[in-house]
Protein backbone atom coordinates (compact mmCIF):
# COMPACT_ATOMS: atom_id res chain seq x y z
CA UNK A 1 0.00 0.00 0.00
CA UNK A 2 2.18 2.82 -1.32
CA UNK A 3 1.65 6.38 -0.15
CA UNK A 4 3.27 8.32 -2.97
CA UNK A 5 4.33 10.96 -2.38
CA UNK A 6 3.96 13.00 0.85
CA UNK A 7 5.64 16.38 0.25
CA UNK A 8 7.24 16.96 3.63
CA UNK A 9 7.66 20.78 3.58
CA UNK A 10 3.84 20.98 3.36
CA UNK A 11 3.25 18.88 6.49
CA UNK A 12 3.67 18.93 10.25
CA UNK A 13 5.97 15.97 11.02
CA UNK A 14 4.08 14.82 14.13
CA UNK A 15 0.74 14.87 12.36
CA UNK A 16 2.09 13.09 9.29
CA UNK A 17 3.83 10.42 11.38
CA UNK A 18 0.58 9.78 13.25
CA UNK A 19 -1.48 9.63 10.04
CA UNK A 20 0.94 7.07 8.61
CA UNK A 21 0.88 5.09 11.87
CA UNK A 22 -2.93 5.03 11.87
CA UNK A 23 -3.01 3.61 8.34
CA UNK A 24 -0.25 1.11 9.12
CA UNK A 25 -2.11 -0.09 12.20
CA UNK A 26 -5.35 -0.47 10.24
CA UNK A 27 -3.62 -2.32 7.40
CA UNK A 28 -1.59 -4.65 9.65
CA UNK A 29 1.74 -3.11 8.65
CA UNK A 30 1.28 -3.02 4.88
CA UNK A 31 2.07 0.67 4.30
CA UNK A 32 4.97 1.68 2.05
CA UNK A 33 5.74 5.34 2.71
CA UNK A 34 6.73 7.65 -0.13
CA UNK A 35 8.09 11.12 0.63
CA UNK A 36 9.49 14.01 -1.38
CA UNK A 37 10.38 17.68 -1.43
CA UNK A 38 8.04 18.85 -4.19
CA UNK A 39 8.13 21.48 -6.93
CA UNK A 40 5.25 23.70 -5.84
CA UNK A 41 5.53 26.85 -3.78
CA UNK A 42 5.73 26.49 -0.01
CA UNK A 43 5.46 30.20 0.75
CA UNK A 44 1.82 29.61 1.67
CA UNK A 45 3.11 27.44 4.50
CA UNK A 46 5.16 30.36 5.85
CA UNK A 47 8.42 28.99 4.46
CA UNK A 48 10.67 30.05 1.59
CA UNK A 49 11.22 27.66 -1.31
CA UNK A 50 14.96 28.11 -0.80
CA UNK A 51 14.51 26.32 2.54
CA UNK A 52 12.69 23.31 1.10
CA UNK A 53 15.67 20.95 0.85
CA UNK A 54 16.82 21.66 4.41
CA UNK A 55 13.26 21.38 5.70
CA UNK A 56 12.80 18.10 3.86
CA UNK A 57 15.93 16.69 5.49
CA UNK A 58 14.89 17.77 9.00
CA UNK A 59 11.27 16.69 8.63
CA UNK A 60 12.29 13.32 7.19
CA UNK A 61 14.70 12.74 10.07
CA UNK A 62 12.00 13.60 12.62
CA UNK A 63 9.34 11.46 10.94
CA UNK A 64 11.65 8.46 10.64
CA UNK A 65 12.56 8.85 14.31
CA UNK A 66 8.87 8.89 15.20
CA UNK A 67 8.02 5.82 13.14
CA UNK A 68 11.03 3.85 14.42
CA UNK A 69 11.02 4.80 18.12
CA UNK A 70 7.44 5.87 18.76
CA UNK A 71 8.32 9.47 19.60
CA UNK A 72 9.69 12.64 17.99
CA UNK A 73 12.26 14.80 19.76
CA UNK A 74 13.93 17.20 17.33
CA UNK A 75 15.87 20.44 17.64
CA UNK A 76 16.96 21.58 14.19
CA UNK A 77 17.33 24.89 12.43
CA UNK A 78 13.86 24.84 10.89
CA UNK A 79 11.98 22.31 13.01
CA UNK A 80 11.87 22.16 16.78
CA UNK A 81 9.70 19.65 18.61
CA UNK A 82 9.93 18.70 22.31
CA UNK A 83 9.61 14.97 22.90
CA UNK A 84 6.15 13.74 22.04
CA UNK A 85 4.76 10.24 21.61
CA UNK A 86 3.31 9.10 18.28
CA UNK A 87 -0.25 7.86 18.67
CA UNK A 88 -1.15 5.22 17.79
CA UNK A 89 2.27 3.71 18.38
CA UNK A 90 3.91 2.24 15.26
CA UNK A 91 3.54 -1.53 15.06
CA UNK A 92 6.70 -2.36 13.07
CA UNK A 93 9.79 -0.74 11.58
CA UNK A 94 9.61 1.40 8.45
CA UNK A 95 13.19 0.49 7.52
CA UNK A 96 13.37 -0.51 3.86
CA UNK A 97 9.75 0.45 3.30
CA UNK A 98 10.22 4.21 3.18
CA UNK A 99 11.14 5.67 -0.20
CA UNK A 100 11.90 9.20 -1.35
CA UNK A 101 11.68 10.79 -4.77
CA UNK A 102 14.95 12.44 -5.77
CA UNK A 103 15.79 14.79 -8.64
CA UNK A 104 19.24 16.04 -7.66
CA UNK A 105 22.60 14.80 -6.31
CA UNK A 106 22.01 16.82 -3.13
CA UNK A 107 18.73 15.00 -2.50
CA UNK A 108 20.40 11.65 -3.13
CA UNK A 109 22.90 12.41 -0.38
CA UNK A 110 20.05 13.10 2.05
CA UNK A 111 18.36 9.82 1.10
CA UNK A 112 21.51 7.84 1.78
CA UNK A 113 22.16 9.47 5.14
CA UNK A 114 18.60 8.68 6.23
CA UNK A 115 18.73 5.13 4.88
CA UNK A 116 15.80 5.67 2.53
CA UNK A 117 14.92 3.76 -0.61
CA UNK A 118 14.74 5.49 -3.99
CA UNK A 119 11.40 6.23 -5.61
CA UNK A 120 12.02 6.73 -9.33
CA UNK A 121 9.48 8.89 -11.13
CA UNK A 122 9.83 8.56 -14.89
CA UNK A 123 10.56 12.15 -15.86
CA UNK A 124 14.17 12.02 -17.10
CA UNK A 125 16.02 10.27 -19.93
CA UNK A 126 16.48 6.66 -18.81
CA UNK A 127 20.27 6.76 -19.11
CA UNK A 128 20.27 9.67 -16.64
CA UNK A 129 18.10 7.68 -14.25
CA UNK A 130 20.41 4.66 -14.54
CA UNK A 131 23.47 6.79 -13.78
CA UNK A 132 21.78 8.33 -10.72
CA UNK A 133 20.73 4.90 -9.50
CA UNK A 134 24.32 3.67 -9.71
CA UNK A 135 25.51 6.72 -7.77
CA UNK A 136 22.79 6.21 -5.16
CA UNK A 137 23.64 2.53 -4.63
CA UNK A 138 27.34 3.24 -4.28
CA UNK A 139 26.80 6.12 -1.86
CA UNK A 140 24.18 4.21 0.14
CA UNK A 141 26.60 1.34 0.68
CA UNK A 142 29.40 3.72 1.65
CA UNK A 143 27.21 5.48 4.22
CA UNK A 144 25.25 2.52 5.63
CA UNK A 145 27.52 -0.48 5.09
CA UNK A 146 24.74 -2.45 3.42
CA UNK A 147 23.06 -2.64 0.05
CA UNK A 148 20.32 -0.16 -0.77
CA UNK A 149 16.71 -1.36 -0.97
CA UNK A 150 15.48 -2.18 -4.45
CA UNK A 151 14.06 1.01 -6.01
CA UNK A 152 10.41 1.59 -6.77
CA UNK A 153 9.46 2.97 -10.18
CA UNK A 154 6.37 5.15 -10.57
CA UNK A 155 5.05 5.37 -14.13
CA UNK A 156 1.77 6.82 -15.36
CA UNK A 157 -0.13 4.59 -17.79
CA UNK A 158 -3.48 5.25 -19.44
CA UNK A 159 -5.69 2.16 -19.59
CA UNK A 160 -8.91 1.99 -21.59
CA UNK A 161 -10.91 -0.61 -23.50
CA UNK A 162 -9.94 1.07 -26.78
CA UNK A 163 -6.67 2.52 -28.06
CA UNK A 164 -8.42 5.79 -28.91
CA UNK A 165 -9.77 6.06 -25.39
CA UNK A 166 -6.32 5.41 -23.91
CA UNK A 167 -4.83 8.09 -26.17
CA UNK A 168 -7.45 10.60 -25.03
CA UNK A 169 -6.79 9.79 -21.37
CA UNK A 170 -3.04 10.07 -21.93
CA UNK A 171 -3.39 13.55 -23.43
CA UNK A 172 -5.98 14.80 -20.96
CA UNK A 173 -4.46 13.55 -17.73
CA UNK A 174 -0.88 12.29 -18.00
CA UNK A 175 0.57 14.75 -20.52
CA UNK A 176 -1.27 17.70 -18.96
CA UNK A 177 0.13 16.73 -15.57
CA UNK A 178 3.66 16.64 -17.01
CA UNK A 179 3.11 20.03 -18.62
CA UNK A 180 1.85 21.52 -15.37
CA UNK A 181 4.98 20.30 -13.57
CA UNK A 182 7.13 21.83 -16.28
CA UNK A 183 5.20 25.11 -16.12
CA UNK A 184 5.79 25.34 -12.37
CA UNK A 185 9.50 24.77 -12.87
CA UNK A 186 9.74 27.29 -15.71
CA UNK A 187 7.92 29.92 -13.65
CA UNK A 188 10.75 29.78 -11.13
CA UNK A 189 8.98 28.13 -8.24
CA UNK A 190 11.93 25.86 -7.58
CA UNK A 191 13.93 28.80 -6.31
CA UNK A 192 17.22 26.91 -6.33
CA UNK A 193 20.37 26.55 -8.38
CA UNK A 194 19.09 23.20 -9.65
CA UNK A 195 16.09 24.81 -11.38
CA UNK A 196 17.64 25.13 -14.84
CA UNK A 197 18.98 21.55 -14.81
CA UNK A 198 15.66 20.18 -13.61
CA UNK A 199 13.69 22.09 -16.25
CA UNK A 200 16.03 20.69 -18.91
CA UNK A 201 15.52 17.17 -17.55
CA UNK A 202 11.75 17.58 -17.54
CA UNK A 203 11.76 18.80 -21.15
CA UNK A 204 13.95 15.91 -22.24
CA UNK A 205 11.82 13.40 -20.35
CA UNK A 206 8.64 14.78 -21.87
CA UNK A 207 10.17 14.54 -25.35
CA UNK A 208 11.22 10.93 -24.72
CA UNK A 209 7.71 10.05 -23.53
CA UNK A 210 6.18 11.64 -26.63
CA UNK A 211 8.52 9.77 -29.00
CA UNK A 212 7.90 6.50 -27.17
CA UNK A 213 4.15 6.98 -27.49
CA UNK A 214 4.47 7.76 -31.18
CA UNK A 215 6.60 4.66 -31.80
CA UNK A 216 4.05 2.53 -29.99
CA UNK A 217 1.18 4.01 -31.98
CA UNK A 218 2.99 3.61 -35.31
CA UNK A 219 3.87 0.02 -34.51
CA UNK A 220 0.33 -0.81 -33.47
CA UNK A 221 1.55 -2.51 -30.30
CA UNK A 222 -0.44 -2.02 -27.14
CA UNK A 223 0.98 -1.98 -23.61
CA UNK A 224 -0.89 -5.20 -22.94
CA UNK A 225 0.73 -6.95 -25.90
CA UNK A 226 4.18 -5.73 -24.85
CA UNK A 227 3.66 -7.00 -21.31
Amino acid sequence: MLLSCRLLPWHNPVRLAEEVSVLDNLSNGRVILGIGRGLGRIEGFRAAMSESRARFAEYAQAIMQGLETGYIDHAGEYYKQPRIAIRPAPIRSFRDRTYAASVSPQSLEILCRLGLGLLIIAQKPWETTEAELRDYRARFFAVNGRSAPKPLIASFIAVHESEAGARDMFEKYIRNYARSALDRAVSGTLGSQGAAAHVSALRSGADRARRSQERSANGGTSCGERL
